[in-house]
């Protein structure tokens, strides 16, 4: 029988509780719905200062302390850093001049990562957007990551960037004390969107992703845990967590065959070997695992509140095939990331998915804590106070595509955006602050 028949008797009890502590009707659902107000406040001398409750303000409420200890913490931060960040100075072709770090840069990571370890978590997720991505180019001419006058060339110097890169990003993690996050491929991973048909942009998407498994996935996920035989065979994956908890994380960019690849190359779902291997991965767990959690780089459900993002989604949303296999496994939770804000939907019969993240640099970096009990998971969301200077420079980036600011501080501290309680039979309850139902999102 499988462990979700068994493990449902504790549900009711879980809305009771919460309709005790006035924070949900039986009737309605519910009753906190959040409307954020102006999270970001610019002063004359073109300063953003950011509240880390996200505007929500005490509207977030903290769960109560039901006694028992979990049995598992997960934090949860896609789209950390979606910068290109670290000391090119000891690289051989440093032209002594440019740099993609500096001290506030040094600090600021600083401040989130010691945050992260304060929450002592046993696993780190992050599902995408861990850099910037835009190599194979090199707009000042600095030579740092070779020539790039070629298309083989420009592929190699998305080759050494990604080392690099992926190198330093996941340095930062040991630093602090924390273990290696488990990854998802982000569009930033991969170059970033769009990916036209005919464009280096799709062709080197192979080169992005081989460089990002040999640094960041490698051998850590044994060959009966990745779709072997397939092109995701070292981006897409499975692990235990715990005995009681199973992670699923996948690769949902599926580049077009080119002679359908046209104005965009790129299809957002599973298809093929992949999607047969995810099925069958979910249903083995569903059957072994008490909760059943997927990550993946962008959300399905919709709308979702943004912040400086593109709004990629899975194609054909909650009918997309990735999707329907997830919803088909009574999977729990789905984690995603690009929109650089957070948004919980729970809708009746499918996962509930949780879209977070932020961006660094803008001083948007926002994490979820995910305490696993035996009855029950609970969610918090957590920001920071930050400001960003935009008026301070740019940090050196191998594009101009987008202008990373020089100047940024990352409070010390957290501050709570958001909870809800996920039970066993798939309700999201005890919803509050951002994780409320996103009212103000209605008809869009």
């Amino acid at each position: 029988m499988p462990l979700r028949s068994l493990r449902t008797g504790a549900a009711a009890g879980l809305v009771a509780l919460a309709t005790a502590a006035g924070l949900t009707s039986p009737a309605t659902g519910p009753a906190l719905a959040a409307t954020p107000t102006a999270t970001t406040a610019t002063t004359a001398d073109g300063v953003e200062r950011r509240p880390g409750d996200g505007g929500f303000g005490d509207t977030a409420v903290p769960l109560p302390d039901r006694g028992d200890d979990p049995v598992l913490t997960v934090v949860s931060s896609p789209d950390f850093m979606n910068a290109d960040v670290g000391d090119v100075s000891g690289l051989p072709r440093w032209d002594g001049v440019h740099n993609s770090i500096n001290d506030r840069y040094v600090t600021a990571t600083g401040v989130v990562l010691e945050q992260l370890r304060a929450e002592e978590p046993d696993a780190v997720l992050v599902a995408g957007d861990l850099v910037e991505g835009h190599w194979g180019v090199d707009v000042d001419r600095t030579g740092i990551f070779g020539p790039v006058d070629t298309p083989a060339r420009a592929r190699a110097a998305v080759g050494r960037a990604g080392a690099f890169y992926f190198g330093a990003w996941a340095r930062l993690f040991a630093r602090h004390g924390l273990p290696l996050p488990h990854v998802a491929v982000g569009d930033h991973e991969i170059g970033d969107d769009p990916w036209p048909g005919g464009s280096f942009d799709l062709a080197a998407v192979p080169t992005y992703k081989r460089t990002f498994a040999e640094a960041l996935v490698g051998a850590r996920y044994a060959r009966s845990h990745r779709p072997v035989g397939t092109p995701y065979a070292a981006t897409s994956y499975w692990t235990a967590l715990s005995p009681e908890v199973m992670l699923v994380s996948v690769d949902v960019f599926d580049p077009r065959p080119a002679a359908r690849a046209g104005r965009d190359g790129m299809r957002l779902d599973l298809t093929g070997a992949h999607l047969r291997w995810f099925r069958r991965t979910l249903a083995e767990g569903r059957e072994r695992f008490r909760w059943v959690v997927v990550q993946g780089h962008v959300p399905a459900l919709g709308p979702v509140r943004t912040s400086g993002s593109s709004g990629l989604r899975l194609d054909d949303g909650p009918r997309s095939r990735m999707w329907r296999a997830m919803t088909s496994a009574d999977v729990d939770l789905y984690l995603a990331g690009e929109v650089h804000d957070v948004t919980a939907i729970a809708r009746r019969g499918q996962p509930v998915q949780v879209t977070h993240g932020g961006l660094f640099a803008f001083g948007g970096t926002t994490y979820l804590r995910l305490d696993v009990f035996e009855d029950r998971l609970e969610l918090s969301t957590y920001g920071f106070d930050t400001r960003v200077d935009r008026d301070s420079g740019t940090l050196w980036q191998t594009s101009e595509k987008r202008a990373v600011p020089r100047d940024l501080r990352y409070e010390p501290g957290r501050r709570l955006r958001g909870s809800a309680v996920l039970t066993p039979t798939g309700r999201l309850v005890t919803r509050s602050g951002d994780l409320a139902p996103a009212t103000e999102l209605d008809g869009r």
